[in-house]
């Protein structure tokens, strides 16, 4: 039987981020329990081939807890989602023709600009066109399909990625500009554990940013639409910037959450 294993919960920066000084950061380069990798989900076939959704800067700690690396995929192409492509090269891992699923502006982004197009042209990576909404199947009873979300395409499209094993099904989104009651819907629609982004809880955390330039839901909204939508599935949050309140059990944000959702914890695993 497959199983999904979620590998980070942070955003692209990680907790804590360098240079920081705020709250979270702080308590967390104090205390290495609070540390936490930049978001990720691990697949591991029946059949003990090992997948990665996204290649963050912390790729050298998550594959080791795959038993065999055999391919990944990639959401879009900001830093968090693409940096530790890097590993895979010459300098390190030197992966012979590992297979890269990508969506086809990704992968002109990525065939035509180095360092990435250098793992490409010595064939580190092999790259396989994603369609939106066209199933793929990684291995005996593992399938995904790309489902093209709204999220900032300055280099490349957006895919969120549903998961299907034998018998239960995975949402994966850690990056979309916005929910509405719809596609929220649409996105939920027959899976079992949702893993929604949570990077910002409120706007009351970008003092010194423009949220219009970095747009996310927040977890504010999205539990509003939950509570509208009532949906099936167990509903975890990912992808949380430094900065989120949600990073403290106790807070009174964190207990907003209620029985509605969760912070998705890094090492749990989830059959499918």
């Amino acid at each position: 039987m497959s199983e999904a294993i979620v590998l980070g919960t942070a955003q692209d920066g990680g907790l804590p981020q360098p240079c920081c000084e705020c709250r979270n950061c702080s308590t967390a380069r104090g205390d290495t329990s609070r540390h936490r990798l930049v978001s990720c989900l691990g697949l591991i076939s029946g059949n003990g081939r090992g997948f990665l959704i996204d290649a963050t800067p912390d790729l050298r700690e998550q594959v080791t807890q795959l038993p065999k690396l055999s391919g990944i995929l990639l959401t879009h192409a900001h830093m968090g989602h693409v940096a530790g492509l890097l590993w895979l090269g010459r300098e390190a891992m030197a992966v012979r023709e590992l297979p890269l699923w990508v969506g086809p502006r990704m992968f002109e982004h990525l065939s035509g600009n180095e360092p990435w197009a250098s793992l490409i042209r010595d064939r580190y990576l092999m790259p396989r066109i994603l369609r939106p909404d066209e199933p793929v199947e990684l291995d005996d009873g593992l399938t995904v399909i790309p489902v093209p979300v709204k999220h900032r395409a300055e280099w490349s499209e957006t895919f969120a990625f549903k998961v299907a094993g034998e018998s239960r099904a995975l949402l994966w989104v850690p990056d979309i500009d916005a929910f509405g009651t719809n596609s929220l819907s649409n996105l939920l629609f027959g899976v079992d554990v949702a893993f929604l982004d949570g990077t910002f809880y409120s706007g009351a955390e970008l003092r010194n940013r423009d949220l219009a330039e970095i747009p996310h839901p927040l977890v504010a909204d999205t539990l509003v639409l939950l509570e509208a939508l009532k949906p099936k599935a167990e509903i975890n949050f990912v992808h949380l910037n430094h900065t989120n309140p949600l990073w403290v059990p106790d807070s009174p944000e964190a207990k907003t959450l209620g029985e509605r959702a969760q912070v998705a914890q890094a090492g749990v695993h989830f059959q499918l």
